[in-house]
């Protein structure tokens, strides 16, 4: 028992397998990507708490009230 014979592949299949492993590639950088999310997320997170003096002051400074209870401090 013999198997049919394998028809050469056309330059149409050549064309549609090169699309496909460009798109594999940006498939996967796009994964990668999304998937370092929680890496941003937390060093960014770590900037805030770490480094606060890059990101400058709250616009009415400091020692205004409305800071104090921007931050949850001074309420009844």
């Amino acid at each position: 028992m013999t198997s049919p014979p394998v028809p050469a592949m056309t330059e149409q299949d050549a064309e549609h397998l090169r699309l496909l492993s460009i798109f594999h590639y940006i498939a996967g950088g796009m994964q990668g990507l999304v998937g370092c999310f929680p890496i941003f997320h937390f060093l960014f997170g770590a900037a805030v708490v770490f480094l606060p003096e890059k990101l400058g002051e709250a616009p009415w400074g400091l020692h205004d009230p409305r800071a104090r209870t921007a931050r949850g401090e001074g309420r009844l």
